[in-house]
């Protein structure tokens, strides 16, 4: 970390078909160095991803979904409620688990994809529920 004790996030990237989280050795370090809205991105080898949090980051108010996502799991973004932009640079929608998102904010919430794609997430399960989905301007 060469002296840097400000991280926002992390993304911790296994070599399996499940997500791979901190060991325990590594939690008490980023627990040390990182306040309560730092984020844990857990991803596994095929693309998908959670977050997790110290606290669920309930502040999260922009997201960016980038072109490796092919998954969001359950629980992915719980709590998040004050989320109001997410960004999909992926053209092909992910997969969306259960809850992945707060139901709270499907009205609200702006998603912005790729103009190709989107027809295919205004259609896709766990994308159709939010009612503003528009193309990135480019």
């Amino acid at each position: 970390a060469q002296g840097k004790r400000d991280f926002k996030a992390i993304a911790i990237i296994g070599s399996s078909k499940e997500p791979c989280y901190p060991c325990g050795v590594c939690r008490p370090g980023c627990a040390e160095f990182c306040d309560k809205n730092f984020v844990f991105y857990i991803c596994s080898e095929d693309g998908s991803f959670v977050e997790k949090t110290f606290e669920e980051n309930t502040n999260l108010a922009e997201l960016t979904i980038g072109n490796a996502v092919t998954q969001i799991r359950t629980d992915a973004f719980k709590r998040c409620y004050q989320l109001s932009s997410i960004v999909c640079q992926v053209s092909v929608p992910p997969i969306v688990y259960s809850n992945a998102f707060s139901t709270a904010i499907l009205s609200d919430c702006k998603v912005y994809v790729p103009s190709v794609a989107v027809d295919n997430y205004i259609a896709a399960d766990g994308w159709k529920e939010f009612a503003n989905i528009e193309a990135i301007d480019e």
